[in-house]
């Protein structure tokens, strides 16, 4: 609630745990104009610049001088936006509120004139590995076109909200794409171009997409259906970190591209249309985790001296260094992608217009302003530097150190939040800063989040509150979007190059369907005309997946009369019918693109790794193995099926692998991201000695079931700061066991999680062996496996995995 500085209301709390895959609310959504505002956190320049005037020249909390208009009890590590509607303006803003079980992550929306919380949705946490509270770095992004909020939580919730809060759909990334989480917990924002969000994550997907990479997902903004998917870098040694880099969107040669930051290493531009890679430049190993700024030089006989300027502050490739910034020629390197066959083509020295070893910073982005880039570095300098040559101008010191906050330039003035050391105030010149004012805050006041200007307002989201300061009133200035992209090239513009299909990926119940559309496109990703519909062609391919008994699966296509969309469906024969829809094939001519499918069941269904005919012909430290069920979700490279070690006969099980560190924490997803109401259990056993073993288990509506060779004990956790709850058992390693659980929803948003473990092959015991109370208890979510050898060291075993509906 706000702080009594003014009067607030009543708000009500929705707790959303549910997670729909691309799910259409059933709410109406009201039709709005479109809107301005500070609709991105990086602003309509895309480079931490406003155009806003009449901005307070400080910020004072309490005393004479003070303007402080508001103040909103809730912690933060993030960004406000802001969005002016025709009724009026709405501030957006994520915080964490609560502790332990009870901490949501929290969207609200706030009155920006008074602080009044008009509403609020709150989503708990799961089965992520974020510490402490490191929750909420990121920020709301909003369409200009219908007002909507775009909103991602720290596990991978994203979402679309009518501006009332209404839910317009909601696709769970781990559940469905395999995303990864971190202990920093960087998120990132949603980016909003024509019908697309752009979502920026790590990813381990299924088939050609399950090896770990930085990926880019573009959802249809209206639907939450996936139009692409792209991997511009690459994986290990290089991919050691997430990426929360914010992608900086242009029009360059005809192409609408992005540029943004990987978690292996690169910057790398990306064709915004379509999801191809164009190029990327390798700095580091570990993440770049800093937005890019795209310098125009201004040189109207001279286009080509635009820059696209990164920094870093990871190992550098090539020496020994930590960081850089770096200035790459945005033409040149565009034009010698689109001439190589190469995709993403990698760049080198060729097409670097400068470098800058003095400057190294992690997360904290550039700012631009008149040929001026004002970045802070880790040791909490600000350094000034010409964007035109890279020299260094100017550094100051102003913090201990420095976070993730980003510098703001808007009416003459910069706002600077570091970390330690509050808010700062300043004029910036080539020369250096001038007439500096400065905000201290608590040593508890943290500021992590960038600050936000708009209306002659100054907010500032810290780890205790949201603040607002400053003037009554101020001059709005609208926001600008770029133009679309004009093709110069007359010849290749227009002419058919590429076949796109949606959804590019998508999963079938049996006996539901999916509207596959078809457009071609240009060179650059425009659309063109079909032409003919008779020499456009689709087929299916069908790749099984195994289960335990035989299943006979039949796809059902039907085209529509001018071959615009195709109507796929599943039928099925047998119990537990689960395939891969492995090629969707489109081609015209010589053009050929795919989209893929899986199908799984709702239970009951089960696997014991015997079934279909399996065979051990891929070998791994000179073991055989065969790879997991391909409809599951971030198994393949982590899992193997081998011949069990310890028991003697031709039964195969499910092993962990351990040549990855990277995968020392393992997810598997079964099933649906909406399934509820079922029962999981499955046989588990734990290499290691008599020092210790792992962790392994089941997951069960987002909850992980597991034992703890370690501890000795069965734990039921959603993450290890806010929910882990364990009972003793003695684990033995080397000795199969059953691990049985289920989670009962009560009426109050309450509900209790269950668990039980025994010696395989002796009789279960009637009793639970852990129940344990949960707040804001998930009511939804895929079923799955769990394991985590620690530092790789000890392999865990999964063998009879069965999901049955509760009892």
């Amino acid at each position: 609630m706000p702080m009594p500085l003014l009067p607030s209301l009543p708000t009500i709390l929705l707790l959303a745990c549910a997670c729909l895959a691309a799910a259409t609310s059933t709410a109406t959504t009201p039709t709005h104009d479109p809107v301005t505002g500070l609709l991105n956190w990086r602003g309509a320049n895309q480079d931490g610049t406003s155009l806003q005037t009449g901005l307070p020249t400080k910020a004072v909390l309490e005393g004479e001088g003070a303007n402080l208009r508001w103040a909103l009890d809730t912690p933060g590590r993030g960004t406000a936006t802001i969005a002016e509607y025709a009724d009026g303006p709405r501030l957006f803003a994520i915080g964490y509120p609560g502790g332990g079980a009870d901490l949501l992550e929290t969207l609200y929306c706030v009155d920006p004139e008074t602080g009044e919380v008009l509403w609020q949705r709150g989503y708990a946490d799961f089965i992520s590995d974020i510490v402490y509270n490191r929750y909420s770095i990121s920020a709301p992004t909003i369409d200009p076109e219908t007002g909507h909020v775009f909103y991602q939580t720290s596990p991978g919730l994203v979402m679309a909200l009518d501006r009332d809060g209404n839910e317009l759909w909601q696709v769970s990334l781990m559940e469905s794409f395999g995303k990864l989480t971190f202990p920093n917990g960087r998120t990132g924002v949603i980016t909003i171009d024509g019908d697309l969000a752009i979502v920026n994550c790590i990813s381990t997907n299924w088939g050609k997409e399950g090896p770990a990479r930085n990926r880019f997902y573009a959802f249809n903004k209206h639907t939450g259906e996936l139009a692409w998917s792209s991997t511009p870098g690459v994986g290990p040694p290089f991919l050691k970190d997430s990426s929360f880099s914010t992608p900086y969107i242009e029009n360059r040669l005809g192409y609408r591209v992005f540029y943004a930051g990987t978690g292996c290493g690169n910057l790398v531009c990306v064709n915004l249309r379509t999801g191809e890679p164009l190029w990327r430049y390798q700095m580091s190993f570990g993440g770049v985790n800093a937005s890019p700024v795209v310098y125009d030089q201004g040189t109207p006989d001279d286009p080509t001296d635009d820059l696209v300027i990164q920094v870093h502050g990871k190992e550098n490739v090539g020496d020994t260094g930590r960081g850089y910034m770096i200035a790459i020629k945005a033409d040149q390197a565009l034009a010698a992608a689109a001439a190589s066959d190469e995709k993403p083509l990698q760049l080198g020295a060729e097409s670097v217009a400068w470098r800058n070893d003095d400057v190294s910073m992690f997360t904290s982005s550039p700012t631009l302003v008149d040929g001026v880039i004002y970045q802070c570095t880790i040791e909490g300098l600000l350094v000034a530097i010409d964007a035109s040559t890279g020299e260094t101008l100017w550094e100051k010191k102003f913090g201990t150190d420095q976070l993730h906050a980003s510098p703001v330039y808007a009416d003459g003035r910069m706002y600077l939040a570091m970390w330690h050391d509050g808010l700062y105030i300043f004029e910036p010149t080539r020369e250096g800063p001038k007439n500096i004012e400065h905000l201290k805050m608590s040593e508890q006041d943290l500021c992590i989040g960038t600050p936000s200007a708009w209306n002659g307002k100054v907010y500032l989201h810290t780890t205790q509150r949201l603040y607002c300061f400053g003037n009554e009133s101020g001059g709005a200035v609208p926001a600008t979007a770029p133009t679309p992209a004009g093709p110069p090239n007359a010849v290749l513009a227009g002419q058919p190059a590429a076949i796109m299909l949606t959804p590019s990926e998508f999963k079938l119940r049996p006996g539901e369907e999916v509207d596959i559309q078809h457009s071609v496109v240009d060179a650059y990703g425009n659309p063109v005309p079909l032409g003919d519909p008779d020499t456009f062609d689709l087929d299916t391919t069908l790749v099984m997946g195994f289960a335990d008994q035989g299943t006979n699966i039949n796809l059902n296509v039907q085209r529509d009369v001018d071959r615009t969309s195709t109507l796929i469906s599943a039928t099925s024969g047998g119990n537990a019918p689960f395939g891969i829809i492995q090629n969707v094939n489109a081609s015209m001519g010589e053009m050929k693109t795919q989209s893929r499918g899986r199908i799984i069941s709702s239970p009951p269904y089960a696997f014991d790794f015997n079934s279909d005919n399996r065979s051990l012909t891929d070998q791994n430290d000179n073991v055989p193995y065969a790879h997991p069920p391909s409809v599951w979700i971030g198994a393949r490279l982590k899992w193997q099926v081998r011949d069990d070690p310890y028991e003697e006969g031709d039964n195969m099980v499910l092993a962990k692998t351990l040549d990855r560190v990277l995968f020392q924490r393992s997810l598997i997803f079964m099933g649906h991201a909406d399934d509820s109401g079922y029962t999981v259990q499955a046989d588990v056993m734990t290499d290691g000695n008599r020092r210790g073993g792992s962790v392994v288990g089941v997951i069960n509506q987002r909850y992980i079931i597991a034992i703890d060779a370690n501890k000795d004990v069965i734990e039921v956790s959603s993450n290890p700061n806010r929910l882990a709850v364990t009972e003793p058992f003695d684990v033995k390693i080397k000795t199969w066991y059953t691990i049985k659980s289920m989670v009962v929803p009560g009426d109050d948003g309450n509900g209790v999680v269950y668990g039980k473990v025994w010696p395989r092959g002796e009789d279960e015991p009637e009793g639970w062996t852990i129940a344990v109370e949960v707040p804001n208890i998930h009511t939804q979510g895929a079923p799955g496996i769990y394991g985590f050898s620690p530092q790789s060291r000890f392999r865990v075993y999964v063998d009879n995995v069965t999901v049955t509906p509760n009892p």
